[in-house]
């Protein structure tokens, strides 16, 4: 439930906190994974030292192009003198705001979309694997694509609404049952399904599914509701009455 804005990389988890993609990289990379020793190594000590330190002499077939595309991202990785700083979902509005939506319009070029892809010459084409779309950019997926449109139409928002990537916090919702201290909560978790939703597509094979990636946002906006603090009724009642769309 939490993720890390990396400064110098010294207390954040290279394969089990979230601070490159959407998901740690020991979920989004397995086979990897499955390759690498035990020991926690810090994000500090493999951009510096290199990620072959900790990985197996042989290497699978799957784990060899999951090393690939890891090398590939790690090339876009720069460290600073700053502290990591991590945040969660369930800190201030204000602080949602600076570090929820503000990190993921940061993301924008580190944002793993085909279009990111193809020039960094990792691939050829950047269609859309969900509509087929000729660019698959970071806009595209959150409210361009058709299904992305439709995703937000069935939760009562117009695609329209939702800023480009780089200025989220921007968006002008309209949402139904959702107060205004739940909005960039919101916003910052639809977007995130969405993009979770695409790269089942895309890596696992899956068919683009309304009802499934509406199930996926009602189970995190449980468990969200079950760790809000008791105080915070406007939000708990804004998300629980989103578990019925």
């Amino acid at each position: 439930m939490t993720s890390v804005t990396v400064g110098d990389g010294r207390n954040t988890d290279f394969l089990n906190d979230t601070w490159l993609l959407d998901a740690p990289l020991a979920d989004r990379l397995p086979a990897l994974h499955s390759h690498a020793d035990a020991r926690v190594r810090s994000v500090h000590d493999i951009v510096h030292r290199g990620i072959a330190n900790v990985l197996q002499r042989r290497l699978s077939t799957q784990a060899s192009q999951e090393l690939a595309l890891l090398t590939q991202l790690l090339g876009d990785v720069t460290l600073t003198s700053a502290p990591d700083e991590r945040y969660c979902s369930f800190e201030t509005e204000d602080h949602k705001l600076r570090s929820g939506l503000i990190y993921m319009a940061s993301m924008r070029d580190r944002i793993q979309c085909k279009t990111s892809l193809r020039r960094k010459h990792i691939l050829q084409n950047a269609d859309c694997d969900i509509c087929g779309a000729p660019e698959e950019t970071a806009d595209h997926i959150m409210s361009g694509c058709p299904f992305a449109r439709s995703f937000w139409r069935h939760i009562g928002w117009h695609a329209d609404a939702i800023a480009p990537v780089d200025e989220l916090w921007k968006s002008t919702p309209a949402l139904r049952h959702v107060l205004g201290p739940a909005v960039s909560s919101l916003i910052r978790l639809c977007c995130r399904e969405l993009w979770k939703h695409r790269n089942d597509v895309v890596f696992r094979g899956l068919a683009p599914n309304l009802n499934r990636i509406m199930a996926a946002c009602k189970e995190e906006i449980a468990l969200w509701c079950c760790r809000l603090p008791r105080n915070s009724n406007v939000l708990l009642s804004s998300w629980s009455s989103l578990l019925n769309m």
